[in-house]
């Protein structure tokens, strides 16, 4: 029997592959949750390339909006680059300016948009998971 991912011999019956580790169903199929890798197709087992992939973390999310989210890290974290960016230009600019009391218009943007994501983080972090999801 060969198994479905790397196509490599095994034991009929055997449960787990013991070149790539993909755990296998009865039906001598890959169970995708169980493995958590994708295998880019029509390749040689030793040319494979694993891509893991991990679900965001509500948690996290807030910790990063609480503790850097001037600087938009929480962002870049749930894969909103351009947002993420933005929000870091407008702290930069925002500090950099704010000597002469004019940078306090960008940070006063930037501070009310960090309120609204505190209510718009979750279904960020929920919206990131099911795309993850969708993808495997």
């Amino acid at each position: 029997m060969l198994c479905p991912l790397c196509k490599e011999e095994i034991k009929d019956g055997a449960l787990k592959c013991k070149h790539c580790g993909s755990i296998l169903s009865n039906q001598g199929n890959v169970s995708a949750v169980s493995t958590g890798v994708e295998y880019k197709e029509n390749t040689r087992p030793e040319q494979q390339v694993l891509i893991v992939k991990q679900e965001k973390s509500m948690g996290l999310s807030y910790i990063l909006l609480i503790f850097l989210g001037q600087l938009g890290i929480h962002r870049f974290y749930l894969g909103r680059i351009g947002t993420g960016v933005t929000q870091l230009l407008l702290c930069l600019l925002g500090w950099a300016t704010a000597w002469i009391f004019i940078g306090f218009i960008p940070l006063g943007i930037l501070w009310t948009w960090l309120f609204i994501d505190l209510f718009l983080t979750a279904g960020m972090v929920r919206a990131s998971n099911a795309e993850l999801r969708r993808t495997v």
